[in-house]
């Protein structure tokens, strides 16, 4: 099996990451990877001496391989946060589309989980309510949620909760006046203007209370 000569250790990312070179002994190629600090503590933890002038064996750097990978996909998950909201799952998602592994991409998102960037609890609200302000009524809403990784018991909470404060009857009445202009509307038109609700993602109840407060003209 082929050696390696590890020949430097040094902290960068002002001790963030840890560069780790080394030398194959066969060929003497230089080869550079890049981990996390915690990557490179949990290797030591586990029993891999990485100091310069130690040796080790393919199996070795395959490990600082993956650790290299994991180090990276953890930088891009936190650059994915930064756009905007995101779910465990879905974390993974974008990970294994940007090239990653799939137990590389998970053990990414787990680890932003657990160390507080990915709060699913308290992100899962503002999406919601964004996405009623949007227009959205509550079905799409729980489709698009369900959509983004996150768990039904958490969705079906959570609309029920924008329910209380959001008005969906006013949001669907101001939606069907600005594509259908003012009633009176034919049996034909409140069939297709209800079709359309529908497909937004308004309930039944919703669609009608909103048709009869537009065509009534109740104030909002």
């Amino acid at each position: 099996m082929p050696l390696y000569t590890v020949t430097g250790v040094t902290p960068i990312m002002a001790g963030d990451a840890v560069r780790i070179s080394f030398e194959s002994d066969e060929s003497g190629e230089n080869t550079v990877k890049t981990i996390g600090a915690e990557q490179y503590a949990a290797l030591r933890e586990q029993g891999m001496t990485l100091e310069k002038g130690v040796q080790i064996d393919a199996f070795g750097v395959k490990e600082l391989e993956e650790a290299e990978q994991l180090y990276r996909a953890i930088k891009t998950g936190v650059a994915i946060i930064t756009r905007g909201d995101t779910s465990v799952a879905d974390m993974t998602r974008r990970l294994i589309r940007r090239g990653y592994s799939s137990s590389c991409a998970r053990a990414a998102a787990a680890y932003l989980d657990e160390r507080g960037y990915i709060d699913e609890d308290e992100q899962i609200g503002r999406v919601a309510m964004r996405l009623a302000e949007r227009g959205y009524g509550r079905s799409k809403i729980a489709a698009e949620l369900m959509r983004r990784g996150y768990g039904r018991t958490a969705i079906n909470e959570t609309v029920s909760q924008i329910a209380e404060s959001f008005d969906f009857v006013a949001s669907c009445a101001d939606t069907i006046r600005r594509r259908y202009g003012d009633p009176p509307y034919t049996k034909e038109d409140s069939a297709r203007i209800y079709a359309s609700m529908r497909r937004t993602g308004h309930v039944h109840s919703d669609i009608v209370a909103a048709l009869r407060r537009v065509e009534d003209r109740e104030d909002d």
